[in-house]
């Protein structure tokens, strides 16, 4: 009911949204650019800890 008769509450509700979507905001799963350079980076150690080994 609130919602519907406050336009500030509204207004900010709408923005929360908003900011909820931005990329940087996202989990890692659901932000491809920062997924893909997260598990790079964990090949990448993976990599350099087995090179160690051996």
């Amino acid at each position: 009911m609130k919602l519907g008769q406050n336009s500030n509450l509204r207004q900010e509700f709408i923005d929360r949204l908003v900011k909820s979507k931005e990329s940087e905001n996202l989990a890692p799963l659901w932000n491809s650019k920062k997924f893909a350079q997260d598990m790079y980076t964990v090949m990448e150690k993976l990599l350099i800890n087995g090179a160690q080994k051996n």
